[in-house]
């Protein structure tokens, strides 16, 4: 949910479209969870 929310807002706040990355990872949590340890 965190990952949908935040691709939308920042299609909100650049105008464009949300990111595809983040509405990718929203549908698998564990490819979020696994991306958040790697950026961090």
């Amino acid at each position: 949910m965190f990952a949908w929310a935040f691709a939308r807002i920042s299609g909100l706040i650049t105008r464009t479209e949300p990111p595809k990355l983040f509405l990718t990872m929203s549908r698998q949590r564990t490819l979020f969870r696994g991306w958040l340890r790697f950026a961090g």
